[in-house]
């Protein structure tokens, strides 16, 4: 039995577009820029409502955390954590450093071993000493 048939008379059959295959036809065409919608670094309702309610009272967080912060009553740990917080806001964070090397680096070390007595090796003149009785 298909759905079709219980359709009441009169009723016209609708089907989903994008499931039958068909393109869609509507909305913007590709590669149009989107226009409207808020401007950069302006703020949402909410968050420009807050603001206004918290700057009313006088209020400022950081102060808060600041005075809960120098109150000895206050346990170590919570004290700690909340100077960690603040530094979050207050020194950036630093980014981390790439170990990796792209290219392999050659090193060429340059020494005078070859001092008065034209000795070229460490080895061959230990050995050359070994060899020689006194």
């Amino acid at each position: 039995m298909a759905l079709l048939d219980d359709l009441p008379k009169g009723v016209a059959e609708k089907r989903c577009l994008l499931s039958a295959g068909e393109a869609r036809t509507g909305g913007r065409p590709k590669g149009l820029p989107k226009t409207g919608g808020r401007r950069k670094g302006t703020p949402n309702r909410a968050t420009l409502s807050l603001r206004e309610k918290v700057a009313a009272r006088g209020y400022d967080p950081i102060d808060e955390l600041i005075t809960i912060s120098r109150d000895h009553k206050t346990p170590l740990d919570t004290r700690v954590r909340i100077h960690l917080e603040i530094c979050l806001y207050i020194y950036p964070k630093r980014k981390p450093v790439d170990q990796s090397i792209g290219e392999p680096v050659s090193i060429n070390v340059i020494t005078d071993l070859e001092g008065e007595g034209g000795v070229t090796n460490a080895r061959e003149s230990s050995s050359e000493t070994e060899a020689k009785p006194s």
